[in-house]
């Protein structure tokens, strides 16, 4: 496309700057989303890009435009969103917030509305270029991303005007703003929620609640607790897999394991409570010693040198993951 010469020529002088603003902001955006589990994307906008953004009429001059550079949160559901903004706030400058529901928009009506961050470095001192260009930090939630990916390139950034896909694009944003709101009220939901009996689910509660019992044993170490409670019944439950195969008898041959490891813990004491190995090694080692055997199933357990001075009868195990 032809761009207008004298917006090109601006754009030109600009973009060093708009450059430097890209590093300093996604240095410190990219580093806070990579130490919380965010997802993120930015770009630089492009001179065809720019020059369509001012051919809409919309804008008075260049400091109107708030997104030569722009970057994406992407969280996991709205909730997360505030603490988010309270980040933005201490980190930059806010020129302005534009918040999702911020704008008037009828019932009826299903379109764009993520939040939206507008700020610009902060200065010491005299104000200089770099500091004087906006850019734009949205955040949006996985599933509005995925809107946004799936439906921008097919219907805004196409050849064709399709009253079908503009349809089509304001359903998908109905269902995500759905999926958005039952994600974030998802245990307010759960007294409605038809409960069906599943085998499975009854010993993987049944050993998250044992594990819980034995975390509150005075003996066991604050510090043996797992990052995640339901990860690791998963894990203990893989493990047991062999034992539990008949869901009217698993809780004799459970609880039999867990009595057994409160005992081994009771005779150490807190002090000499082994601190070298995590809970679920502790728990195989327990298992090894009353011969559950782990090897008719498919779990493949790490077994170390600490382990086997502790539990010495699971030297017998061959099937181990190997670390080297």
């Amino acid at each position: 496309m032809i761009v207008a010469p004298p917006i090109k020529q601006e754009f030109e002088r600009k973009y060093p700057f708009i450059k430097i603003l890209h590093a300093n902001v996604r240095d410190i955006v990219f580093n806070y989303c990579s130490n919380n589990g965010y997802a993120f994307i930015d770009r630089i906008k492009t001179l065809d890009s720019l020059s369509e953004k001012i051919e809409t009429g919309r804008f008075k001059k260049w400091s109107d435009i708030e997104d030569f550079y722009a970057c994406t949160i992407i969280i996991a559901n709205l909730k997360q969103e505030a603490e988010i903004l309270t980040f933005l706030k201490s980190s930059f400058k806010q020129v302005e917030l534009k918040k999702r529901g911020g704008t008037l928009k009828a019932p009826d009506v299903f379109r764009f509305d993520n939040t939206r961050f507008i700020g610009t470095l902060k200065q010491s001192g005299v104000e200089t270029e770099i500091s004087k260009i906006n850019f734009e930090i949205q955040i949006k939630t996985a599933f509005e991303h995925a809107w946004s990916v799936s439906t921008h390139s097919l219907v805004y950034k196409s050849n064709d005007i399709d009253w079908k896909l503009l349809r089509i694009a304001a359903q998908l944003k109905s269902s995500v703003e759905q999926l958005d709101m039952i994600v974030s009220g998802a245990k307010s939901l759960n007294p409605y929620i038809t409960l069906h009996n599943w085998p499975e689910i009854n010993i993987k509660k049944f050993i998250l609640e044992k594990t819980n019992e034995f975390l509150s044993n005075k003996n066991v170490p604050d510090e043996l607790k797992p990052k995640d409670s339901s990860r690791f019944s998963e894990n203990l439950f893989s493990f047991f897999r062999p034992l539990v195969k008949d869901s009217k008898t698993y809780n004799k041959d459970l609880t039999r394991f867990f009595e057994k490891a409160h005992e081994f813990a009771n005779s150490l004491g807190q002090e000499k409570f082994p601190r070298s190995i995590s809970l679920i090694q502790y728990f195989i080692g327990v298992a090894n010693e009353l011969d559950y055997n782990s090897e008719i199933g498919k779990y493949i357990p790490l077994i170390t040198m600490e382990m086997e001075t502790i539990f010495p009868k699971i030297k017998s195990i061959n099937t181990r993951f190997l670390i080297s």
